[in-house]
């Protein structure tokens, strides 16, 4: 509920000098609120709460920023960075009061470095992190309501003095992802008013009417900051029971028919999800799906009992813990585990859930659903929620819903949102807005905000944890599968998978920086770097990037084709350089680093050449190639009277007789081409070729009109030879048989046998010969036989 005494201030006037920062208070149309001020000194680092009047802001050469707010002071060696919220956007309402969401930062170094040093450096790399973090979650803020707690923890605190204490240090620790950097705010009550606790979720504010009854329906995401990362970095629990990807999500509904704060009432659900609370890890290999790892040396007993002892102290409640995982295949060796541990701790406030979500849907029955839901019905109307009268507590939460599958995210929104569905039955009706569940689901207005919302909310919570929006968010808006979802999910899988893979290091390192789980140095960051990020400029990113073309090239190729034909062939192309895409990249992993060439060049070598740069490597080979046509075994040995001319002389020969063996191959069918036939009109020919110990036959040029354009030739009896064939192929282009355009995989084979272009492809473009007339008649006659009856003789 607000606490005006705990409010902070709504904007800011920033004047920014060679030495201080200046925060001057303003409200939201810039008026001046206070005659006292913040100053920061740039080099001491000293907070210090001045009397305008006794001490006024120095005006003159200053720079003037109106900001939205402090995000804090992120602390290093080199000097310490301030960020500040530079824009934000008020998205709703929540009891009367503001909620931001930060739109833009800004990060200003207290202390100016030299341009090309590594300081300068690290320090802008870190900046940019802190700006990546930023801009790859959503950030909420509000300066008279604490989001980081929830509706039932504040109308239940008891703590003394708990209205007294400033925001930022009575909000929620978990939930709280500027608290490492307001940690120079903290302890001095002066400063409770300069800045706010900032959460990263989701918060959502829809206005509805429902049997004319208008009502506001939120929904609020909290992400832990303990074992905070992404998608397979993170996994299982650390050793306090802090589970990965931990999110709290409040339904409230806030309800005033009498337009009186006194008599508001206001009713919360909440529900929790979070990796599988065991020591279990999958690391990321270049696999669609890595197998999960859990060490039988860990102590999994200790660390389900201490996160669930631990949900159970700071919600003060049963639990249903919901497990959606497989029951068979790489799932299974983690969720076994689960269901192993919760068998042998028992514990008397949890109630163990099983639903194995693809094989009971399996084939998009999304039907099937409903026996997970009648299992869990009386737990939700047991649980109740929790209500509160003009801030008075009336009731409370008795049961908590904490569901996971393997990520919690796309199998956890479907099921949390079924959930939030039937909760919310029970609040309208403790509202008295409606009295019978069905007019609230056949309100179609209200239902496509509802879905909307919940959507939403799982679309925000995969982005922050797997860089994508959630998978199957099709159902949770509509309530069925459709071709665009469908689409939809293929597209964010593979996304998921390139991030996941090559861009999520980078990214987790970030999230560490930010929370103050890494500390940055000057030998950290470069390393960071390095090993994390993508180089595009590099052969392994050139094959990423490459792979990726290739993809975005096949799925276009696809979209525009009409033959079923081209799907097919670009389908073979895709799947067939998947291949050629991860030898490479593998490859790249297994490369050492580059060591300069060892013919002395001063460029870089390879293994694959041999330890040479590429123009040593053809400089070599090409002088083995002399040494081969220029050896004893190859060369007459006649002395040096032998001569350039001689030589010469030797090849026109050669030549000749060559020729010859084409003229009687010519001279043959191309059914009588075989091994034995060449052979005997070589030795009729006397082609005799000195001191060569081998003759290409493969090398052997005929025409194509005296042979067959058939590939194979048969096979050699003879046993000291290897068998040889004869290829001879001709590079066919496909053209329109029109205008004589090429057309590649995208042109249109007609019935009558032809390939044209999309011009030509109909029979009225083209002189088709084909009868389709006579064609269809005849089908349609093999379709629809004539049945007759033979004359039934009379007895």
């Amino acid at each position: 509920m607000p606490d005006f005494d705990s409010d902070t201030y709504e904007r800011f006037n920033l004047y920014i000098s060679p030495e201080k920062f200046f925060f001057e208070p303003r409200d939201s149309i810039g008026n001046l609120v206070s005659n006292t001020y913040l100053e920061i000194d740039r080099f001491n680092n000293q907070l210090l709460l001045k009397d305008g009047g006794y001490s006024p802001i120095p005006y003159q050469q200053v720079e003037i920023f109106s900001i939205f707010g402090i995000f804090g002071i992120y602390p290093t060696n080199q000097g310490n960075l301030l960020v500040i919220i530079k824009k934000a956007q008020i998205i709703g309402f929540l009891n009367g009061i503001e909620i931001y969401k930060i739109l833009e930062i800004d990060v200003i170094p207290f202390n100016k470095k030299t341009p090309g040093t590594i300081e300068y450096l690290n320090e802008k790399q870190l900046i940019d992190m802190i700006h990546y973090v930023i801009a790859n979650g959503s950030f909420y803020y509000s300066n008279r309501y604490d989001l980081t707690r929830s509706m039932k923890w504040l109308v239940d605190c008891s703590l003394p003095d708990f209205k007294s204490q400033p925001m930022i240090e009575r909000s929620d620790s978990r939930f709280t992802w500027n608290r490492y950097m307001a940690s120079s705010f903290m302890g001095k009550p002066d400063l409770r008013k300069y800045i706010s606790p900032v959460m990263q979720g989701y918060v959502g504010i829809r206005h509805c009417t429902l049997n004319f009854h208008a009502f506001k329906l939120i929904l609020i995401s909290r992400r832990s900051i303990h074992r905070a990362g992404v998608r397979f970095f993170k996994r299982g629990v650390d050793s306090k029971g802090n589970p990965a990807n931990y999110v709290e999500t409040e339904q409230i509904i806030e309800y005033d028919p009498y337009g009186d704060p006194n008599k508001k009432r206001m009713t919360s659900f909440l529900q929790m999800r979070g990796s599988i609370p065991l020591f279990w890890s999958q690391k990321p290999n270049l696999k669609w799906a890595p197998i999960p790892a859990v060490n039988p040396t860990d102590d999994q007993l200790e660390a389900y009992l201490t996160h669930m002892w631990t949900q159970y102290h700071l919600y003060n409640g049963k639990h249903l813990l919901i497990n959606l995982v497989n029951q068979k295949g790489r799932e299974k060796k983690v969720g076994g585990e689960l269901e192993r541990i919760v068998r042998q701790a028992n514990l008397d406030f949890v109630r163990y859930v099983p639903f194995d979500f693809h094989k009971e849907c399996h084939g998009l029955d999304w039907s099937r659903l409903s026996i997970l839901k009648d299992d869990v019905i009386h737990d939700v109307t047991s649980a109740n929620y929790s209500e509160a009268i003009g801030g008075k507590p009336i009731s409370s939460q008795k049961t908590f819903f904490r569901t996971n599958c393997m990520d919690c995210l796309d199998r956890t929104n479907v099921v949390q949102s079924i959930i939030a569905l039937e909760s919310l039955f029970l609040q309208l009706i403790g509202h008295e807005i409606v009295d019978d569940i069905s007019m609230i689901k056949h309100n179609e207005e209200f239902m496509f905000a509802f879905k909307n919302i919940w959507a939403d909310n799982g679309d925000e919570c995969s982005r922050q944890y797997a860089g994508t929006g959630a998978l199957k968010a099709d159902f949770t808006r509509i309530g069925k599968r459709t071709v665009n979802g469908a689409i939809n999910d293929g597209i964010n899988a593979i996304s998921r998978y390139f991030r996941n893979n090559f861009c999520d290091g980078y990214k987790q390192d970030s999230i560490d920086l930010f929370l103050g789980n890494a500390f940055p140095s000057n030998d950290i960051i470069p390393r960071i770097v390095s090993e994390s990020s993508l180089n595009v400029s590099s052969f392994n990113g050139a094959a990423i990037i490459g792979f990726v073309f290739s993809l975005a090239m096949t799925i276009l190729c696809i979209l525009i084709s009409g033959n079923i034909i081209r799907i097919e062939t670009t389908s073979i192309l895709l799947f067939s350089n998947q291949p050629k895409f991860f030898f490479i990249m593998e490859n790249q992993q297994q490369a050492t680093a580059s060591e300069l060439c060892r013919a002395g060049c001063g460029f870089f070598g390879s293994a694959t050449t041999e330890g040479l740069c590429s123009k040593c490597y053809k400089d070599s080979i090409k002088r083995k190639h002399d040494n081969v046509r220029l050896s004893p075994s190859s060369v007459p040995h006649s002395g040096a009277s032998t001569s350039d001319a001689c030589s010469s002389r030797n090849v026109d020969h050669v030549a000749e007789q060559i020729r010859e063996v084409v003229s009687a191959c010519q001279s043959l069918k191309s059914s009588d081409i075989t091994q034995k036939s060449l052979e005997n009109v070589i030795s009729q020919t006397s082609v005799v070729v000195p001191h060569v110990e081998k003759v290409d036959l493969a090398s052997v040029q005929i025409p194509s009109s005296s042979v067959s354009s058939k590939p194979s030739i048969g096979k050699s009896s003879s046993d000291n030879q290897p068998p040889t064939d004869i290829s001879v192929t001709k590079k066919t282009v496909n053209r329109c048989g029109m205008c004589k355009k090429k057309v590649g995989l995208t042109g249109f084979t007609c019935r009558c046998g032809g390939l044209y272009c999309s011009t030509h492809r109909y029979d009225s473009a083209h002189d088709c010969s084909f009868d389709y007339r006579t064609t269809e008649r005849e089908q349609i006659a093999k379709n629809n036989p004539t049945i007759g009856f033979n004359k039934i003789e009379r007895i």
